[in-house]
């Protein structure tokens, strides 16, 4: 499933016809999970790093779901915001051993799903997806291993039942290609609300 990551996805097809999610359900979406967080009354510097990855991670998945494709500028923008907000709450909450996990937790998320890129070629996941998996091993990994691992798991199994449900009722072939983006980022919320 390796889709390219350019950041020059088109938006229309060749007929000029506009493709994908109409942009006020991506704004629904984030407002509603930005409100869910607030709500949480997780400390500040938190939630702004897990607002600002909702953000960018809602965003991500809308895009993969329209078009397979995980733009670098949006997948960059949420490791590197994640964790740099992360930084500063472990510095308000003086917790560095936390910061740590979070990051060796992307790090180790991103390089798992490389290697399973490489060695699965079209049938695994993409780039894009190791590159998603950054963001998402920071703020799982910010809870425990255990919300990175629940997250994760969830993500794939999910995409693995629609995939058979798709082949079953003769709405998709073997050669299909189903993104995996939107999965992990309903995964990794699912995991915040049940383990954060």
């Amino acid at each position: 499933m390796v889709r390219p990551d350019s950041d020059t996805a088109p938006v229309t097809s060749q007929c000029a016809m506009r493709i994908g999610v109409p942009a006020y359900a991506v704004g629904l979406a984030t407002l509603s999970a930005v409100a869910a967080l607030i709500l949480a009354r997780r400390p500040g510097w938190e939630t702004a790093a897990f607002a600002w990855w909702a953000a960018c991670a809602i965003a991500l998945a809308f895009t993969d779901a329209a078009v397979h494709r995980l733009p670098n500028r949006l997948t960059y923008s949420a490791a590197a915001g994640t964790a740099a907000l992360l930084g500063s709450a472990a510095v308000v909450e003086r917790d560095g051993p936390t910061w740590i996990r979070a990051m060796v937790a992307g790090g180790g998320a991103a390089v798992l799903f490389a290697a399973l890129t490489c060695a699965l070629r079209r049938h695994g996941p993409g780039l894009g997806d190791a590159k998603l998996m950054l963001s998402i091993g920071m703020v799982l990994g910010w809870i425990s291993w255990a919300a990175l691992i629940f997250g994760v798991f969830v993500g794939m199994v999910v995409q693995g039942g629609v995939a058979v449900v798709l082949l079953v009722t003769g709405r998709a072939h073997w050669s299909t290609m189903l993104p995996l983006g939107p999965f992990l980022v309903g995964g990794a919320i699912l995991s915040i609300a049940v383990l954060g």
